[in-house]
């Protein structure tokens, strides 16, 4: 007879597989290092001010006078810019990321003290291209969700002046998923 194991007696270790190598990797890398990211946030605490003219994070000499939307850093010099090919979207090859947080930069708007607004103008003036069908087809389907979901109240989804839907009764109705 095989002696018995004695209770001090450790069991064997197994090995860890690929799966566990993958866990391990992926929690690893989920992981935050929050040090570091209080410190990158401080550094980047003087391009978030509009109103002052810090200089150039990649030069460190020049003024900055562009601010990059959505992300409102003022952090990168004109020379800077041109150099590098930073912030313009429509450019070929273009580096369309803010040095300062790897946001991507919609727009870079000349520093002048009005541009949040002229930022927000911009925003109402683009129009997104819609596909032909989308219209039809979202109409189709949105309608016959509202019916579904009103129990057979809402009878009229556009209602007679092409507006919104209407209850059985007339009334405007708000339908909201």
């Amino acid at each position: 007879n095989p002696p018995a194991p004695s209770a001090s007696a450790s069991p064997k270790k197994r090995r860890p597989s690929k799966v566990d190598k993958d866990l391990q990797r992926q929690s690893s890398a989920m992981n935050k290092d929050y040090l570091s990211l209080v410190r990158e946030y401080v550094s980047s605490t003087p391009y978030r001010d509009l109103s002052s003219s810090p200089n150039c994070i990649l030069c460190k000499s020049n003024p900055v006078s562009t601010v990059f939307f959505p992300c409102q850093h003022k952090c990168v010099c004109l020379s800077c810019m041109e150099k590098n090919n930073i912030g313009n979207p429509n450019a070929q090859g273009s580096w369309n990321f803010c040095p300062c947080c790897c946001g991507e930069i919609k727009i870079a708007l000349e520093s002048t003290g009005d541009e949040v607004e002229r930022y927000w103008k911009w925003t109402r003036e683009i129009k997104p291209h819609i596909p032909p069908n989308f219209v039809k087809a979202f109409h189709k389907r949105s309608t016959a969700r509202i019916r579904r979901e009103s129990g057979g109240q809402i009878t009229d989804v556009r209602g007679e002046d092409g507006e919104g839907p209407k209850s059985a009764a007339g009334a405007r109705v708000c339908a909201v998923m």
